[in-house]
């Protein structure tokens, strides 16, 4: 049987190198009728790459298009209806107008956008990082900090598109402080468990700091403040030169628009209602729909909610860009999503999700809880009085065993019995963060706090790690080498930072997106080989947050900082990205419908109250 499947896959990848040598035709001819035009500029000249968004009055879904190089557009069919129609461009104003679309008739919408003069407006986090300063080698190291302290709870470019003194700056950073040592040690009770109590002293991988420091209450510094005490004082510094009340040649670094394969997509994307931390959901993607479940407060029953609540603020949900960007608390966002198979898009309350083969749902935060696809029924199984709850992430073997992280490492629960094991990690306090099963039911979570990847054997339980080295090809000085590590929230400059990854089911890798490292990383499951691949450019600050394997091998991954999707081809090693149309979504999850001829992509935005579904035009797989 081994032998077999090792061929299975060894024709895979021979299949995934002859897309690579022969790409598919990228563009397609204009259909003869639907919504159509092209797009301008005020001068006449076609622009390539721009977003063009409809959405009717009322609904709930908006259809997005990007421009070929000819300025041309031109939609898939959309139900009859009146629609808003919008046209925008990183440096050129938002454009919108009301048409009346109908099926078989062609119907043309042309744009002629205007230059938008307050450009730093329309920026993403990305490219507020793109955008400074990084002449000199301490200016480069300064975006790194930023990077590894200043944007992990919430959008980068929300900070940065800010300008105060340098007395409002020490405001700002006392209150980070504060916030951020809320999250020591790993089981505080903002994070994780709810275990132990804030502002202890552990140090990540075990043990306690050797010299305590004290906050102004006189309790121990933990982990995670001790990093971003140490950097106080030059991130203070830094924002007060490039963000303060003194002009800054601080020039807008808008990356290119996409063209060619990165253009040709449709991206459809669904407001989410208004949840809270018991809320299940199930969306109907051809109508939008959302259906919403929670268990009773005693946990005896399943209640149903037909008709949820949508906050559709569009002043606030990234729609127009010139708004700027938002913090992901201000919005009703969906962190995690599933794709069922049955063809509806699950929505955990919490973070973690996964689909056992008789394709129910399982998630979980106090408890595991299952939805019966069939029933729609919630049932829990509740944990040994005393243990920790689950940590972030969650996932099914292929017997139908569920696991999930936990803060000393991870559970397994066989739902036939009730009965679950736990599994203690190699390293001790490595906050386990994401968690995903091979192709083998082997189980991998990623330590985000030492740099280390845990794994069990789904066979004999045994239990080991890989270790991801430090960072050794940027600047980081000996000073930078004796911070410790923190939690999750902020880590020194050498640090990766592994936080969520994906097992190939039908291939012999794991995949971790080294969210702080700005790296994917592949291990294969056998000899535990670890390669690493440096996201390009600019790309490095956008924050890779977990990938997922197609069933061709390429490997799609959201990232925190960027807003799109981005692609890695194994055999050419070959990074693209995909935009989206809404401006701050902090994607932290992702996952592929597998099963049409192409993959299609659902990303939730965690700051904009939508989730997304990417559709290609022309084969990605190259």
């Amino acid at each position: 049987m081994r032998r077999v499947l090792t061929g299975f896959r060894i024709c895979g990848f021979l299949l995934l190198a002859i897309y690579a040598a022969h790409p598919a035709a990228r563009t397609a001819p204009l259909p003869s009728t639907g919504l159509m035009g092209t797009v301008k500029s005020s001068d006449g000249k076609p622009l390539e790459g721009v977003v063009v968004s409809a959405k009717a009055p009322g609904s709930t879904i908006t259809t997005s298009v990007y421009t070929n190089q000819s300025g041309e557009y031109y939609f898939p069919p959309l139900p009859d209806g009146q629609y808003r129609i919008s046209a925008q461009a990183e440096g050129f104003q938002l454009t919108r107008v009301e048409k009346a679309v109908a099926s078989g008739k062609k119907i043309e919408q042309d744009f002629a956008l205007p230059a938008f003069k307050d450009a730093w407006k329309q920026l993403s986090d990305a490219e507020w990082f793109a955008s400074l300063p990084d002449d000199t080698a301490e200016d480069r190291k300064m975006k790194r900090i930023l990077l590894y302290n200043c944007g992990t709870c919430h959008n980068s470019g929300f900070v940065l598109e800010k300008r105060f003194d340098r007395a409002g700056w020490e405001i700002i950073l006392s209150r980070m402080v504060k916030i951020s040592g809320s999250y020591d040690p790993p089981d505080g009770p903002d994070c994780c468990g709810g275990v132990n109590a804030p502002n202890g002293d552990e140090v990540p991988g075990g043990g306690k700091f050797d010299k305590p420091m004290l906050d102004e209450e006189g309790k121990p510094i933990g982990a995670e403040r001790r990093v971003l005490e140490f950097y106080r004082k030059d991130i203070i510094d830094y924002l007060t030169r490039v963000r303060g009340p003194e002009p800054f040649p601080l020039k807008p670094n808008a990356f290119p628009r996409p063209t060619g394969e990165s253009a040709d997509i449709v991206v459809t994307e669904y407001d989410v209602p208004t949840k809270d931390g018991r809320t299940f959901g199930k969306l109907d993607p051809k109508t939008g729909h959302v259906t919403q479940y929670r268990l009773s407060e005693d946990n005896s029953t399943t209640v149903r909610n037909d008709n949820p609540d949508y906050p559709g603020n569009e002043f606030r949900d990234g729609s127009d860009w010139s708004r700027g960007l938002r913090v992901n608390y201000q919005e009703n966002g969906q962190h995690d999503l599933a794709v069922g198979k049955d063809g509806y898009i699950y929505f955990p309350p919490g973070i973690g999700i996964g689909v056992d083969p008789q394709g129910n749902v399982w998630y979980g935060d106090k408890m595991a809880v299952r939805f019966d696809i069939e029933t729609e029924k919630l049932t829990p199984y509740l944990l040994p009085k005393g243990w920790p709850i689950f940590n972030n992430g969650k996932d099914v073997d292929s017997k139908g065993i569920f696991w999930g992280a936990q803060p000393n490492g991870a559970y397994r629960l066989d739902p036939k019995t009730g009965k679950f094991t736990e599994f203690k990690s190699k390293t001790p306090n490595g906050r386990p963060y994401g968690l995903t099963i091979d192709s083998e039911d082997n189980a991998w979570f990623a330590q985000i706090a030492v740099d280390r990847v845990g794994y069990v054997n789904g066979r004999t339980g045994e239990v080991g790690e890989v270790v991801l080295p430090p960072i050794d090809d940027e600047d980081i000085n000996a000073k930078d080498r004796e911070v410790a590590h923190g939690w999750s929230m902020n880590e020194p400059l050498y640090a990766k930072g592994p936080r969520r990854l994906r097992g190939d089911r039908t291939g012999d890798t794991v995949w971790v997106s080294e969210y702080f490292g700005g790296r994917l990383a592949k291990i294969d499951i056998h000899t535990k080989k670890l390669t690493e691949y440096k996201l390009p450019g600019w790309y490095r600050y956008a924050y890779p947050y977990e990938p997922v394997i197609d069933k061709k091998h390429m490997v799609w991954f959201s990232m925190g900082n960027y807003d799109g999707v981005g692609k890695f081809n194994p055999v050419t090693e070959k990074f693209t990205f995909y935009p989206v149309p809404t401006r701050g979504i902090n994607g932290r999850h992702i996952d592929v419908d597998d099963t049409g001829d192409l993959p299609v992509i659902w990303l939730p935005y965690d700051a904009g109250g939508k989730v997304a579904r990417v559709q290609f035009r022309t084969n990605p797989d190259h």
